[in-house]
């Protein structure tokens, strides 16, 4: 009877270790990734691309474990076999390698030693190529030119050399060239390597096996099966790339084509597909498992085709032909999105093309979630100093630079120029879309005369790489852009000064009921998830959010966090202001996102939330249309009052609070009572409440007994994880590591220090009865809690055909305006009185706009749109739904909220 674990499939096995290292449990992760390593084995033998993604992961625990040898050992073997079946200049290859060198970069930290060290074989064999290569995708050029140039003088000396080591070193050689911009030298080696190619390549037309360019060329076909070498597929789209580098774009896109008609043959038709020594026959009805043959498996040939989608998309982006590019960037990441986990090297490369391409097509607000994910990616993968980290920063500064926020755009654009020129050489082609950029973002913040140098140095660096009649297209758009900044120069004059970036502005634009927002977040997950929410029904056009300000002190810090939570999720138009300190102190550390990198910090300016909220009211033309959401600290709605109090009652239509209140018989009226948003500020808190009623603003408060009668299980989480959005991913971390900390303190004696902000009455028993836990009994940890969701019961309270059918709030006449509580006590006998009239239904609701949210922030673009039709492959709408199956909200009351022990009072 087979075991378990014989039943389990291996990419189950992957993502369990994958979530597992996720969330810090590195344990388990290597136990999960030894099982799927053993089970891939044993099905796909050792050499697979699975097996290979596995070692890259099993690497990346080990050296978190801190054990850096294992971990080097798990690395080497995930490149041989990455660079084996993609090729040395895989994104694969180079994910792997940037982890190496990270960890040989730990270690030569930790051992003193000054200078790295790189291990060199001897001269003319395949291990020097590799070590060269590496040190290419590492960004070493003259230490892997040096390398490769011995190996190949050594090569094509040595008699006794074979035509696929010739084949390999000169295909090494031209790929350095290329990336160091010699294009001249790059182009004739890759035209020798195409010779060495086609010798092999004989071999097969001696044993009668037809050429396949001419039977792919042909409506006849042989009775024997086709055959290539996949060098020679390489030569080919090497040779491409060279000309699309060079300028010659035409001859590269039908090069690209050729290699992608290849390719695409081999999905369709049985094709001998040979690597190096070895043949594998594949086609779509059989696949030959001898051992002793090279089997090419579908995901290889895949993922060969996904680059060739790439590379074909960036000659089309060159071409200015933006529809095309961006159709063949979608449907590499639509083969990687099969076949690849979101958080793999080649995905976030598909990503910044994406991006960049719907820059071109000013749909940068759409392109922004994108670019966020492929900088996240590309930082922790590559590094802060490797040229793919570089261009994500380049798609970033587009992003920002297309939605008029020119100061976060110069600070990423600066941040790409200073990697490039300690990378690049003084006048690398490479360098021209950054300069270019850089010039862009100059001139839109006025400072004309440093744009036109920016535009001069542009052309003078294409001078240099290009003769008459190559790349033309890109000198006209520098040249356009050099006579615009030099008339504004003139009509304008020299600043010597960056003009100051003016504050964003709330943009009109029709559909759903306008909002404005007062937030806190960063105190818990709370908000951010109910941002998810607002996305979805902003894109309903349900809801429709005319600015965000974050309160609470440390009120900047949560501002620069409400931004990047806004724009991870395709609200960039959304307007952020910083309120009060709300009650708070400043001393709080917020749950910050890994992605909001410290260099943004700089030169984001918010404008103050009393004028924000001013203005947008000012702007808006309907009386009594826009309804206030209170999701903290009550403060900065009462100075609004206090200061506009006839433009806030002219234009508040409703004001629904996150907070606590009662109807009190006594006083005929509502009151707040004890909470945390009440707290903070009781006078504000009491000020509000009685504005509103007295001048006839109805209200509808949420108290966290609403919250408390709808407890998420853990299928919530583990649906936010598996749409692999980063900001689900994060809330995901920050709930267990918080869940952990108050874990902690509740274990800890009571005397002890550890256990401050906690009552008496807060212990583990409560703890567990609360958030409805189960402890293991072999390590006395927690596992499996329920899950609060507090701000999105509010955010379902401003539409009226939500909150009639899914609460049952108290209504209370006072003036004859009515308002509205939420949620009660539970009654002594043990009757709900959450306000919830049916927790399944209303559980449903919120998961399906949340995972909506989140998938609709990345596919927003990827649509009929932009031209896509009859498309063979599936949105990443359609992957997202597909990976998050099976994980629907089930009823049972086990999961997640990390707020703290106040409310387990």
């Amino acid at each position: 009877m087979p075991s378990l674990f014989s039943q389990r499939r291996v990419p189950d096995l992957v993502k369990n270790g994958q979530n597992a290292l996720i969330n810090g449990n590195n344990d388990d992760a290597l136990n999960y990734f030894k099982k799927a390593l053993k089970r891939e084995r044993h099905l796909n033998g050792d050499g697979s691309i699975l097996a290979a993604r596995i070692l890259h992961n099993i690497g990346l625990v080990l050296a978190s474990n801190g054990e850096s040898l294992a971990a080097m050992n798990s690395f080497e073997e995930a490149l041989h076999i990455r660079q084996d079946k993609l090729g040395p200049g895989s994104e694969e290859s180079a994910e792997t390698t940037a982890q190496m060198i990270k960890l040989l970069d730990e270690i030569r930290i930790q051992s003193g030693i000054g200078e790295r060290k790189f291990v060199k074989g001897n001269n003319g064999t395949l291990v020097d190529i590799d070590v060269g290569t590496n040190l290419l995708e590492w960004g070493e050029y003259d230490e892997a030119e040096r390398v490769l140039s011995e190996c190949l003088d050594f090569v094509t000396s040595n008699k006794e050399a074979t035509d696929d080591e010739i084949l390999k070193a000169q295909s090494a050689m031209a790929a350095l060239f290329r990336a160091q911009g010699k294009y001249k030298e790059a182009k004739q080696l890759y035209l020798e390597a195409m010779k060495v190619a086609r010798k092999i390549e004989s071999r097969a037309l001696s044993n009668g096996i037809p050429p396949v360019f001419k039977e792919l060329n042909t409506s006849t076909s042989s009775d024997k099966p086709l055959e290539i070498d996949i060098s020679i597929i390489n030569s080919i789209a090497g040779y491409a790339e060279i000309l699309r580098k060079g300028g010659e774009l035409w001859q590269a896109k039908d090069l690209h084509k050729k290699v992608r008609k290849i390719l695409l043959s081999a999905k369709s038709k049985r094709l001998n597909i040979r690597c190096g020594n070895t043949i594998g026959i594949y086609s779509t009805d059989y696949v030959n498992e001898s051992k002793s043959d090279r089997v090419v498996e579908e995901s290889e040939i895949d993922l060969h085709l996904a680059i060739s989608h790439t590379q074909l998309g960036c000659t089309f982006f060159a071409l200015k032909k933006y529809n095309d590019a961006f159709l063949e960037h979608q449907a590499a990441l639509d083969i990687r999105l099969h076949s690849l986990e979101f958080t793999d090297a080649p995905i976030s490369e598909s990503f910044n093309y994406c991006a960049e391409t719907l820059c071109s097509m000013e749909n940068n607000s759409d392109a922004l979630p994108l670019s966020l994910h492929a900088v996240h990616v590309r930082k922790l993968e590559f590094g802060i100093r490797h040229p793919a980290f570089a261009h994500a920063l380049s798609v970033l500064s587009k992003c920002y630079q297309g939605i008029h926020r020119s100061s976060e755009a110069f600070e990423c654009i600066q941040w790409c120029l200073d990697i490039c020129e300690a990378i690049f050489s003084a006048n690398h082609a490479n360098l021209i879309p950054n300069v270019l950029a850089k010039g862009d973002i100059l001139h839109s913040l006025g400072y004309f005369e440093k744009a036109a140098e920016c535009y001069r140095k542009a052309k003078d660096i294409h001078t240099t790489n290009f003769i008459t009649g190559q790349n033309d297209l890109q000198l006209e758009e520098i040249q356009k852009k050099l006579t615009h900044a030099t008339m504004a120069t003139s009509n304008k004059g020299c600043s010597s000064t960056l003009n100051e970036q003016p504050y964003q502005r709330w943009k009109k634009k029709d559909g759903g009921d306008p909002v404005i927002i007062i937030t806190d977040i960063g105190r818990d997950i709370d908000d951010a998830i109910a941002f998810m929410e607002l996305a979805s029904l902003e894109r309903m056009c349900i809801l429709n959010p005319l600015g965000v300000i974050a309160t609470v002190a440390p009120e900047l810090e949560r501002a620069y966090l409400a931004r990047v939570t806004l724009d991870s999720l395709g609200l960039s138009d959304v307007p952020v202001g910083v309120g009060s300190d709300g009650g708070g102190s400043a001393e709080v550390k917020l749950n910050s996102l890994s992605f909001l990198y410290d260099g943004e910090k700089k030169l984001l300016r918010f404008e103050p939330g009393i004028d924000l909220m001013k203005h947008i009211l000012m702007e808006v033309e309907d009386p009594k249309s826009v309804k206030l959401v209170c999701l903290s600290s009550l403060k900065d709605v009462s100075n609004f009052m206090k200061q506009e109090s006839d433009l806030f009652c002219s234009k508040i239509r409703e004001v629904l609070i996150m907070g606590s209140a009662e109807y009190s018989e006594e006083k005929q009226r509502i009151m707040p009572f004890s909470g945390y948003n009440t707290n903070l500020d009781w006078e504000s808190a009491n000020f509000v409440y009685r504005e509103c009623q007295e001048r006839s603003i109805p209200t509808s408060t949420v108290t966290r007994h609403a919250a408390h009668g709808c407890p998420f299980p853990p299928s919530f989480m583990k649906m936010l994880q598996d749409t692999h959005h980063l900001l689900a991913i994060e809330v995901r971390s920050v709930h267990v590591t918080e869940m952990d900390k108050l874990w902690a303190k509740l274990k800890s004696h009571r005397d002890t220090p550890e256990r401050q902000g906690l009552t008496p009455t807060n212990d583990c028993e409560s703890f567990l009865n609360f958030f409805r836990l189960q402890v293991c009994d072999s390590c006395n940890q927690w596992k499996n809690s329920s899950s609060y969701i507090y701000g999105s019961l509010v955010f379902l309270h401003c539409v009226d055909a939500y909150r009639e059918m899914h609460f049952s709030p108290k209504c209370h006449l006072v003036k004859g305006v009515l308002h509205r509580v939420t949620g009660e006590p539970t009654a002594e006998d043990g009757s709900d009185r959450s306000g919830i009239a049916n927790r399944e239904k209303l559980r449903v609701e919120i998961q399906r706009m949340i995972q909506q949210g989140l998938s609709l922030s990345l596919t927003a673009s990827f649509g009929d749109a932009y031209g896509r039709k009859g498309s063979h492959t599936k949105s990443l709408s359609n992957i997202v739904e597909m990976k998050t199956k099976g994980n629907q909200i089930d009823g049972s009351n086990v999961y997640s909220n990390n707020n703290d022990a106040k409310a387990m009072k």
